[in-house]
């Protein structure tokens, strides 16, 4: 029997990867190549390991050493993740009560500003040298419970604030005095000077993970994808209003056109680099986000939010600072737009891929320019101390999240969420009243 589920597996393991194969081509080939190479070479680094870790659980019961992999491959995990594990860590969730020291590795850097800042932060080693007894400590823990003390793991629900404890916890990273001149210096390229307020917009398409992560077919993904052509009327009100506005991203499917200066497509400038994406991200007014990871840097710096998410059900609602907004819900079996009970008491709320949503007869329709320029309107009138909720607000708002909450998923390890801080898109809400039955 054991012989037959070894022989299973080992079958499965080689389709696995030439199915990756034929998806990838070369490119996974090469990668493929690397990542036994390196095995190869870490193979005495996994002896060693075996030694260290012994040592290691031997002082454990009077100095507690931990481990474990930062998830640096994807900015908005890179950066809220750890700034969360920060805040629990301050708040003693996760923290042995005995003396100890967390260490931690890089697996893929998605940006280098990021694992600058983080290793000034946290203790931070050598990929080589950590990860073997890391990977080591994981494959005893299946045998040997009191291993399982040695993986520092994740946070309660990764990038999700339940606790809401960014409201709580001042923010775990810092510039240096030499990086605080240096984005100044950038700013002031691109014509903004220290008194000028900007905003930022980052608006999800398939170029970054098709060029950075091309090993993998990334279409389950396209739900989410929007076009920055439907964000420019926003872009000018915000220009017309004394704001800038830099278009975000690492890589971008086509150009933000605009012949306002106010208007910055620094995607595709040649000034991007790894900081200012993390400087812009923690300087600005608010942010635009169309479910892009970059809104896990300015959550971290706690900067305000504009948040249009799809799923629904993965809003940040636990951010007093966010307003959201979510695409239309078209089905075509009923041709038309759903309701808000439709989309979050049924398992349309549980979609997290674009074959899901294809097999349910739903399409996403983007929202309209006007509705995008009319919660960023809002935005702006909160940030600057200009806006009041009427009564009609605040019962649109509360009709909303009572039926947000009644989710058959809202309580999921998917779709977790803490204290409802966050408010819809206020003019969203008063122009389609009948979404809210």
């Amino acid at each position: 029997m054991d012989n037959l589920v070894f022989f299973m597996n080992l079958k499965n393991f080689i389709n696995k990867n030439i199915l990756e194969v034929k998806k990838g081509g070369f490119t996974v080939i090469l990668k493929k190549i690397i990542t036994l190479i390196k095995i190869l070479l870490l193979s005495p680094v996994y002896l060693c390991s075996i030694p260290i870790l012994a040592v290691i659980l031997l002082i454990s019961p009077w100095y507690l050493i931990r481990f474990g992999s930062l998830e640096s491959g994807r900015i908005g995990h890179f950066s809220a993740n750890t700034e969360l594990y920060c805040c629990e860590i301050e708040s003693g969730i996760n923290k042995p009560k005995q003396s100890y020291i967390d260490l931690f590795y890089y697996t893929d850097i998605s940006n280098e500003q990021l694992a600058k800042m983080w290793k000034r932060k946290l203790n931070v080693m050598p990929n080589w040298l950590l990860s073997p007894i890391n990977n080591l400590n994981k494959f005893l823990v299946n045998s040997f419970s009191s291993f399982q003390k040695h993986n520092i793991g994740n946070n309660i629900f990764r990038d999700k604030d339940v606790n809401s404890l960014m409201d709580k916890f001042k923010v775990h990273l810092e510039f240096t005095t030499e990086e605080e001149v240096l984005g100044k210096k950038y700013l002031k390229k691109f014509g903004v000077s220290e008194k000028d307020k900007f905003v930022c917009l980052a608006v999800r398409d398939p170029s970054y993970l098709n060029t950075y992560h091309s090993y993998q077919n990334w279409d389950y993904h396209n739900y989410r994808d929007n076009n920055i052509d439907n964000y420019i009327l926003a872009a000018e009100e915000l220009a017309s209003r004394g704001y800038f506005v830099f278009r975000m991203g690492k890589t971008v499917s086509s150009p933000l056109i605009s012949k306002n200066s106010k208007i910055i497509d620094y995607a595709s400038s040649n000034l991007r680099n790894d900081f200012m994406d993390i400087y812009l991200g923690a300087k600005c007014t608010f942010c635009i986000s169309a479910s892009s990871g970059f809104d896990g840097v300015t959550t971290t710096f706690r900067r305000p939010l504009v948040q249009i998410v799809v799923p629904l059900l993965d809003a940040k609602t636990e951010h007093k600072k966010v307003l959201i907004l979510t695409k239309h819900h078209f089905s075509k079996k009923k041709k038309r737009n759903l309701t808000l009970s439709e989309i979050a008491l049924s398992e349309i709320a549980s979609c997290t891929a674009t074959k899901q949503f294809e097999a349910l007869g739903i399409e996403l329709i983007e929202n309209s320019p006007e509705e995008i320029k009319d919660i960023v309107v809002e935005a702006v009138k909160r940030v600057e101390g200009k806006w009041d909720n009427t009564e009609i607000d605040n019962k649109l708002q509360n009709k909303f999240w009572k039926i947000f909450y009644s989710s058959n998923y809202i309580n999921s390890q998917r779709f977790a969420h803490g204290k409802f801080k966050a408010r819809f898109g206020t003019q969203f809400l008063k122009t389609n009243p009948n979404w809210l039955n």
